[in-house]
């Protein structure tokens, strides 16, 4: 209440008249929201208006005056929404932008660091991913690799068992986590990302992905594998086959990881993303002084999203893994690939 009624005694009196400045468009930017949210997005308060320019303008702290001299039209309610969204902060009067926005020699700066751990990383683990490939083959899981290897121990387990959730990020009044952004978007061609159903079925996305189940059938292969531990239903059963889930008798023929097992695979993650975190955690402190983020939970966070790229372009060069037709958008894709890039976690 105190914060509001400081917003609102800094407003008096204050014009909204100006002329706009020159900022790099929201959408050139890599903007990244690792995140819970309910009624709003982190981004939605970023993208709408001409908020965009506000929170790179008060990327250096100035009072209401200030920002009006530097010719940056706004709202009263703008500001006011952007404090509700948790992207910017008054101290004294003074408004400056909380959300990380690195600007083009930070980016290139964090991005050649985060290679150099990568490869460190890798070199320290090389042992672990070529077991755990061995395990995947063994199993007869190898078309489910680059899915594995990217949703399920990269973008997934660690966070789990080594890396800040969201919880032990900002709480803000529409989402809990982090959101930040890049000069520039990777090079590296498509966006690739993991999602949850159920907390049970996972699967991985690109934006360039050829075909993808609906999720209301994903919904109901959930629930009739909880209660049968198969397929049984006609339709769903037919359906399933075609996207590669099942077979004939309906039994599921894509990954399923029991976590609470002794599976070699669970094992050998388990290795895998306590080597991998450990060297971002060497350098996290560091980089929170470098870069003046807000803590070191914050500062692991945004490290390992780049070095997370990093060490899947170091497992493809390596050719440890290999990215499948239907992530690709490739002609050569069918339905029945979708069965390569989801998994069942237990």
């Amino acid at each position: 209440m105190k914060v509001f009624l400081a917003l609102i005694c800094l407003f008096m009196g204050m014009s909204v008249y100006g002329l706009t400045s020159e900022v790099r468009p929201y959408k050139d930017w890599e903007t990244i929201a690792f995140c819970t949210y309910e009624s709003y997005h982190p981004s939605q308060y970023a993208r709408i208006d001409n908020n965009w320019e506000l929170l790179y303008t008060l990327r250096t702290p100035m009072s209401l005056k200030e920002l009006e001299e530097r010719g940056v039209a706004f709202t009263n309610s703008q500001i006011i929404l952007l404090h509700i969204g948790g992207l910017i902060e008054n101290e004294n009067n003074v408004l400056k932008t909380v959300m990380p926005i690195f600007n083009e020699e930070q980016t290139k700066s964090i991005r050649t660091l985060s290679k150099g751990i990568a490869q460190s990383a890798y070199s320290q683990s090389e042992k672990e991913w070529s077991a755990f490939l061995k395990e995947l083959k063994r199993q007869k899981l190898t078309k489910n690799a680059y899915s594995l290897v990217f949703s399920y121990v990269l973008d997934g387990k660690i966070w789990k068992k080594q890396l800040p959730s969201y919880e032990k990020l900002t709480n803000n009044a529409t989402w809990k986590g982090a959101y930040w952004a890049l000069y520039d978007k990777r090079q590296n061609g498509s966006s690739y990302g993991t999602n949850g159903f159920n907390r049970m079925f996972y699967q991985t996305w690109s934006d360039s992905l050829s075909y993808w189940l609906g999720s209301k059938t994903i919904f109901s292969f959930v629930e009739e594998y909880k209660q049968h531990g198969k397929i049984v239903s006609k339709d769903l059963l037919d359906k399933c086959m075609e996207w590669g889930l099942v077979n004939k008798q309906g039994d599921v023929i894509i990954p399923i990881i029991n976590e609470d097992s002794d599976s070699q695979i669970v094992q050998i993650s388990d290795r895998i993303v306590a080597k991998l975190a450990a060297c971002v955690s060497q350098y996290s402190s560091d980089f929170m002084k470098e870069y003046q983020l807000a803590n070191e939970n914050l500062a692991k966070v945004v490290l390992y999203h780049e070095v997370m790229w990093d060490m899947l372009d170091v497992l493809v060069g390596e050719k440890i893994i290999t990215q499948p037709d239907i992530l690709k958008g490739s002609p050569n894709a069918n339905k029945k690939d979708f069965g390569q890039i989801v998994y069942i976690v237990e």
